[in-house]
């Protein structure tokens, strides 16, 4: 079997995907500005003070590294299915796919740690 993923290129495409994106990005925080509205603590959802705590950039690469993964993938699938016939990545499975879904779980327990270390236990109990 062959393993690929359908890529589409051109200049278009990639915009209205990036425009999406912002988009997206956009309304996904609506619920929790709408929540910090709710507490009167929209000063401190604003605010850049976490841009300078190294550990609020060690959670975002924690966090990020699934979808650095998924861009990987997706905009390289022969390179991605020729790293998985070496090691170490043929130790999680025969096919590309079994590669991925065993990745899908290391990553999502990454992203677990990277954001429960990055609360701590006081952001943990407020949660």
């Amino acid at each position: 079997l062959k393993f690929s993923l359908p890529v589409t290129h051109g200049r278009w495409n990639f915009r209205c995907a990036m425009a999406m994106e912002l988009l997206l990005s956009g309304a996904s925080l609506a619920p929790a500005a709408l929540r910090a509205r709710h507490l009167d603590l929209m000063d401190q959802f604003a605010s850049t003070d976490c841009l300078r705590a190294p550990a609020w950039w060690l959670c975002l690469l924690g966090v990020s590294t699934n979808y650095l993964m998924h861009g990987f993938i997706w905009n390289y699938p022969e390179r991605f299915a020729a790293l998985c016939q070496k090691a170490p990545l043929k130790s999680l499975g025969s096919h590309p796919v079994d590669v991925f879904a065993s990745l899908e779980v290391v990553a999502k327990v990454a992203q677990g740690i990277s954001i429960f270390s990055f609360l701590g236990s006081t952001g943990r109990a407020a949660a």
